[in-house]
C-alpha cells in the first residue's frame, strides 16, 4: 500500500456553499475570458442584455 502526503493550505477568507462559484468566477475575471468570449463571438444584437461572456460566465 502506498501512501501520499497531502499538504493543507490554510486561509482567512470565509467558507461558503458558494467558495468554488467564486473561484471560478476570479479565474474568468483574472485572465480575461469573457472578454476573449465577446471578442470571438461578437455582440448579441441590440436586445441582447448581457454579453455571451457574462452568459457563460454565470
Amino acid at each position: 500500500m502506498k501512501f501520499y502526503r497531502t499538504k493543507v493550505q490554510k486561509i482567512s477568507k470565509p467558507v461558503t456553499s458558494f467558495g468554488e462559484i467564486y473561484f471560478v468566477n476570479q479565474e474568468f475575471k483574472n485572465i480575461g475570458l469573457s472578454e476573449f468570449i465577446d471578442t470571438e463571438l461578437g455582440n448579441r444584437g441590440k436586445k441582447g442584455s448581457y454579453t455571451y461572456g457574462k452568459i457563460i460566465q454565470t
